[in-house]
């Protein structure tokens, strides 16, 4: 009987080596299969953003560039996962910029990059479109 047990044993390793591989290669250990693997997220979305359109607070929206005024978005890469964004405003040829801070960014499986702050969606990039969704304010912007 023990002689039998020994002789199962390679049978039963490759048996096991043969399924795990089969079942590794039909993907079901892949948990994230879907998602794209993009471990640079940030640098894709770095750049100069335009502005084109700008609402507060539900009131009507305002297009730009309108009457001298015109403003950009500069986002800027921290690290592979987190990009800094800075506003600049321009009107009538007066320039002012002011830093919105850091966010997270993570690539959804449709290709739109999420960005974050302390874990709440604050804007979304996709197709080199910006739009962010903060106090109140609605910014568009392309690149």
């Amino acid at each position: 009987m023990n002689t039998i047990k020994k002789s199962f044993r390679p049978a039963l390793l490759i048996a096991t080596v043969c399924c795990t591989l089969f079942l590794n290669g039909c993907g079901l250990f892949d948990k994230d299969k879907d998602e794209k693997v993009d471990p640079d997220v940030a640098s894709s979305i770095a750049g100069t953003y335009n502005v084109t359109y700008i609402k507060v607070d539900g009131a009507q929206a305002i297009t730009l560039p309108q009457n001298g005024i015109s403003a950009t978005f500069q986002v800027n890469k921290v690290n592979p996962t987190t990009v800094s964004i800075a506003l600049t405003l321009s009107i009538s040829g007066q320039r002012e910029t002011e830093s919105l801070g850091e966010f997270t960014v993570a690539r959804q499986q449709d290709g739109t990059v999420v960005l974050s702050e302390r874990g709440q969606q604050i804007g979304t990039v996709k197709n080199n479109q910006l739009e962010i969704d903060a106090d109140d304010t609605i910014w568009r912007a392309s690149k």
